[in-house]
């Protein structure tokens, strides 16, 4: 409503055509929008909306803008740890097949002790 009358100052803040709904896509409209807190100023007072106000908003914008970049960035290095970890077990994995079949060759005749290995044993 404060900027209604000022079409092009609605497209530099980013209220033209649908709020976004994705929270990236909100913060970077929120961010355009709070970039304008001395511009705004004025034409918000009119509604009750005092500089203070706008500076705090902002201010909780940008710490969840830096909030949301964190998560990100611990999203990306979670999947990374993630990925070197499954890396890791492949190739145990494959170094336990190689143990087993071994210790099965070389201890055939003691059932007990491929046990003892946590090797499970036929019954006969």
């Amino acid at each position: 409503m404060a900027f209604k009358q000022n079409r092009g100052f609605q497209a530099k803040l980013q209220l033209t055509g649908r709020r976004k709904t994705r929270t990236e896509e909100w913060l970077s409209q929120a961010m355009a929008f709070y970039a304008f807190t001395d511009e705004i100023a004025e034409p918000m007072s009119k509604y009750g909306i005092t500089p203070e106000v706008l500076q705090q908003t902002r201010a909780m914008v940008e710490a969840l803008f830096t909030t949301k970049q964190q998560q990100m960035q611990n999203m990306g290095e979670a999947q990374n740890a993630t990925e070197k970890r499954n890396d890791a077990i492949k190739v145990m994995d494959a170094w336990m097949k190689d143990f087993n079949a071994i210790a099965r060759l070389a201890i055939k005749d003691n059932p007990q002790w491929l046990e003892m290995l946590g090797i499970r044993v036929k019954g006969k």
